[in-house]
């Protein structure tokens, strides 16, 4: 049908169909109408088919871009038609057009005469041929819808596919009562198939090639080990963090006072404590923390020469003390462990040590499962905004 729109417009050969999509099954029944709507983008034609519902609304059930194009060859290098026989074990299609569990199809569609098949399966040969009450439709249609769809399908090896893309179609000549159809699987798996599929003439001369056809199951995928099962979960009210959760702020910067009033408003219990000057002085903190049982740390990097060392150190003493429970430590900075950054003092020494910081919170996770670290920058946010992003990623993974 798009095939021979576009030779209506354009009046001539070879014609290139490219990225068609099918949306949906178009089922006459359901319809009041249907048309295909073609517009000349430049040297590409954009392609509709649409149809209008009994309801009166309106769906796209396919579309494609096509052009005419003149560096196609009409007449492309013949296929060796008895090579490829040899290669080949006749398959027995006895039980072909049998029993349809998606489509009923009519006479027209049972028109494979001849089919062989390769060892591995990947390769299947048809002859098509129209019977003869029907050839007289090639005078009104020059690429018969029968003869197309029974050579596509050659890769569906049963029912329970349906067509959704195809690359690239390149129409070159007309189709005849006779054809040969080589469908050319290329990957087959339980949910799509994607395959070619190549038609020919009786002396081997290509008419037409679909490349890159996706078939994709009508069925609905089965779980492979266990089932999803669904439970309702009450919605918390104050956030990611549960309410009455204690916090522990560790900061020499007493401006967090109306950041950490804002916590207090929402249910949580806030602990404020001094950032040590000592390694010692950080394993007497995470001794405190743990006694507590206080699973969320918040902690201000000061904005100073050797800012990173303190907290270098509370996740050296919390990894070698060793957690009973899950712990977040957040740590707010501005410019991610730049000391003095309103200064404008960033000496590539201490940019290094700052880095070396950042990457000992980032992946402290590794050595101990039940420790996990969020770094927020506090750069133009003010309290509020601050309280609302802390509370987001405070949840414990």
């Amino acid at each position: 049908m798009i095939g021979e729109a576009v030779f209506a417009e354009k009046g001539r050969n070879p014609i290139l169909i490219q990225d068609l999509h099918w949306k949906a099954p178009l089922l006459v029944k359901e319809l009041n109408s249907a048309c295909l709507i073609l517009k000349d983008n430049e040297q590409l034609l954009d392609i509709r088919i649409s149809g209008e519902h009994k309801q009166g609304k309106w769906q796209d059930y396919a579309v494609a871009k096509a052009r005419v194009d003149g560096h196609l060859s009409v007449e492309e290098p013949a296929i060796d038609l008895e090579k490829l026989i040899d290669d080949m074990e006749p398959w027995d299609i006895a039980g072909e057009n049998r029993s349809q569990d998606l489509i009923t199809v009519g006479k027209r569609w049972m028109c494979r005469k001849k089919v062989w098949i390769s060892k591995d399966k990947k390769r299947i040969l048809s002859l098509l041929r129209l019977d003869k009450e029907f050839v007289s439709d090639l005078d009104e249609m020059m690429w018969h819808p029968a003869i197309m769809d029974a050579g596509i399908s050659l890769a569906l090896d049963g029912p329970g596919f349906l067509p959704a893309t195809c690359k690239q179609i390149i129409l070159r000549r007309p189709f005849k009562a006779d054809l040969y159809a080589l469908g050319l699987v290329k990957e087959r798996r339980d949910s799509a198939i994607l395959a070619d599929c190549i038609f020919f003439d009786e002396k081997g001369w290509v008419v037409s090639e679909f490349r890159g056809i996706s078939f994709l199951s009508s069925k609905v995928s089965e779980p492979l080990l266990y089932p999803i099962v669904w439970k309702a979960t009450p919605l918390k009210a104050n956030g990611i963090l549960p309410e009455g959760e204690d916090i522990a702020i560790i900061t020499q910067d007493k401006g967090l006072a109306a950041f950490s009033e804002l916590l207090q408003e929402k249910g949580y219990k806030v602990h404020f404590l001094d950032i040590p000057d000592t390694p010692q002085g950080c394993k007497e903190i995470v001794k405190a923390l743990l006694q507590l049982e206080i699973k969320r740390v918040i902690w201000k990097v000061p904005d100073e020469k050797d800012s990173w060392r303190p907290l270098f150190h509370l996740l050296k003493a919390l990894l070698s003390k060793g957690l009973r429970y899950p712990l977040r430590v957040i740590a707010l900075g501005e410019g991610a462990f730049c000391f003095n950054r309103k200064s404008g003092l960033k000496e590539e020494r201490y940019m290094a040590e700052a880095a070396i910081s950042m990457g000992m919170l980032l992946s402290v996770s590794k050595e101990e499962p039940l420790l996990s670290t969020q770094y927020i920058e506090m750069e133009g946010k003010n309290d509020s905004l601050l309280a609302q992003e802390v509370i987001r990623e405070g949840e414990i993974p």
